[in-house]
């Protein structure tokens, strides 16, 4: 994550960059504290638990397939919808998806692939 600016990049589509290096920006996070400090210990058991980068790595194959301008396959996207919700099940036991992003991608995206065939970027100029 660039420091400088403060996680801005979750907004201007360095996010999936972010989303691919989980393990990368994790182990730098942890090395920050001393192995016997109680923040490291902490941190160890949240992000190396399997759970936080097997949800990480979701995310980026979700970011991934929806980002695409190629055609995609429905049942492709269900997988990948499915994976990402039983990596949020494992990691945040008992919360839901309840804000819209999640909801987006659960059910309008989720139709419009299955309707389209498709995701990512379309041009809809109507040429005379």
């Amino acid at each position: 994550m660039d420091t400088k600016n403060r996680g801005k990049e979750q907004t201007n589509r360095k996010g999936m960059i972010c989303m691919e290096n989980f393990t990368k920006v994790t182990d730098t996070l942890l090395g920050i504290y001393p192995v016997e400090y109680h923040v490291h210990q902490w941190l160890e058991l949240e992000l190396h638990g399997g759970n936080c980068n097997a949800l990480a790595q979701a995310i980026y194959e979700v970011g991934y397939f929806l980002n695409s301008q190629k055609k995609r396959s429905p049942s492709v996207c269900d997988e990948k919808l499915f994976h990402l919700w039983i990596r949020w099940q494992c990691a945040f036991p008992g919360r839901k998806f309840n804000f819209n992003k999640f909801h987006g991608m659960f059910c309008t995206m989720r139709d419009f692939v299955h309707t389209y065939h498709m995701t990512g970027r379309i041009n809809c100029s109507i040429s005379s």
